[in-house]
């Protein structure tokens, strides 16, 4: 069976889930997703990905811009 990457987190303080990651480089980091949508035009393997931007609420180990580059 595999095993999750992730977990939802739930904060006392908001209102909303929170994405927890549980394994790989940046376990322990929380953070929420902002505003999706669809990319305006396809990539050469013809799909049309999602863009997104998201908000890091707990970054324990203080990834910097290494951590924005490779998370996108």
């Amino acid at each position: 069976m595999a095993q999750n990457r992730y977990v939802f987190a739930q904060r006392d303080v908001d209102d909303y889930s929170c994405i927890k990651i549980v394994e790989g480089p940046y376990k322990d980091i929380i953070y929420t997703y902002g505003h999706v949508k669809f990319a305006s035009e396809e990539n050469a393997q013809g799909e049309l990905p999602l863009k997104f931007d998201y908000d890091i609420k707990k970054n324990p180990k203080m990834f910097c811009n290494k951590f924005e580059i490779e998370f996108r």
